[in-house]
């Protein structure tokens, strides 16, 4: 007698007969079995829970960078209002502010680059 996978669970469930007949037919033109049918599409639909949740907490970071871009000038105009030019901190700080702009630019930029992979990802792994 074959020994089943000590990881595999033997689950009835029940469904209406249009529903089998189209993962079937589905099965049959994937030149598989229903069950690996069924199972391929479960896990792209958890699949694709993972991605929205990813997707979600992308745009989340990007609202705060581009938040942080938008307040940049003022920060920084309030940083070197009371400096003067001659100040010896004065060159220092403008160079620590443009440091962190070019910083926050490439943190957009990379996460819009994310963004665009992950909608990607997520438009061609649309069940049929």
């Amino acid at each position: 007698m074959a020994k089943k996978a000590s990881n595999v669970q033997l689950v009835h469930i029940r469904m209406p007969k249009d529903m089998q007949r189209k993962i079937q037919r589905e099965a049959d033109k994937n030149g598989q079995t229903i069950n690996a049918e069924i199972l391929k599409r479960l896990e792209s639909s958890f699949q694709a829970d993972r991605q929205a949740i990813e997707l979600e907490g992308l745009k989340s970071r990007l609202t705060r960078v581009e938040t942080h871009l938008d307040r940049f000038p003022t920060d920084a105009k309030r940083r070197l209002e009371y400096m003067e030019p001659e100040h010896p901190g004065y060159r220092e700080a403008v160079d620590e502010l443009r440091f962190r702009r070019d910083e926050l630019v490439r943190q957009r930029e990379e996460i819009e680059s994310k963004i665009a992979e992950a909608e990607e990802t997520q438009r061609r792994s649309k069940l049929p």
